[in-house]
């Protein structure tokens, strides 16, 4: 039995993985379906879905991601935020957790501290803080309503419209999509009131939140 069922539909191609499987298997399954249909849904997108996809690390979805993208097929498993906010899952991170496996979008109900490590498909709010080293990823927007002092990755499949928002943006490093930006390199950030990255002209700009002039 594969691992991994492919199906189209149309808005592309869809990879149901399917549970109890390791990631060696989901992977090799993927090359293998690649290499015998090299121009199946060629620059399509690609949707992650089934109980076996949760599963997976930040780094293996990561490696998944450069599989398909080799093959000219990006990844859209970010959290569309017209649909309802019900599929957003809310998770009390406990004390010795370090790694969440997110859903279409995830709310961690408190601080976390740092070496702790979470990551969401879509998006990701915090109610907290997030202190130095630890870690956040999300396919979507990244909502810290608290202190931002870690690593934050809005974006990762490589969404650039993806924000990054706080309401003290003091974050070790942040990264939108593919573009980086560390400590000192943002001219207003560490401020003590309500700030907001995203990517303008190519590159991260760091700015104070307003909603009236922001979109």
């Amino acid at each position: 039995m594969s691992s991994i069922t492919f199906k189209g539909s149309r808005n592309g191609l869809v990879f149901y993985f399917h549970p109890g499987f390791s990631f060696a298997n989901y992977y090799q399954d993927v090359q293998t379906h690649f290499d015998e249909n090299p121009q199946l849904f060629s620059h399509s997108a690609v949707q992650f879905a089934g109980e076996g996809a949760y599963t997976l690390s930040p780094e293996e979805r990561i490696a998944l991601q450069k599989l398909c993208l080799a093959q000219g097929l990006p990844l859209e498993n970010y959290y569309d935020e017209s649909e309802n906010y019900s599929s957003i899952t809310e998770i009390p991170l406990s004390a010795d957790e370090s790694t969440v496996a997110g859903s279409d979008g995830v709310v961690i109900a408190r601080t976390l501290r740092s070496g702790q490590k979470c990551y969401a498909d879509g998006t990701l709010v915090v109610y907290g803080n997030v202190n130095e080293s630890a870690e956040i990823m999300a396919g979507g927007d990244i909502i810290v309503l608290g202190r931002l002092e870690g690593v934050a990755h809005a974006g990762c499949h490589g969404k650039e419209d993806s924000i990054i928002f706080a309401l003290s943006l003091n974050a070790r490093q942040i990264r939108i999509a593919n573009h980086v930006s560390r400590a000192g390199e943002g001219e207003e950030a560490g401020n003590n009131y309500p700030e907001i990255a995203c990517i303008e002209n190519g590159a991260i700009e760091i700015k104070p939140y307003d909603a009236r002039t922001l979109f």
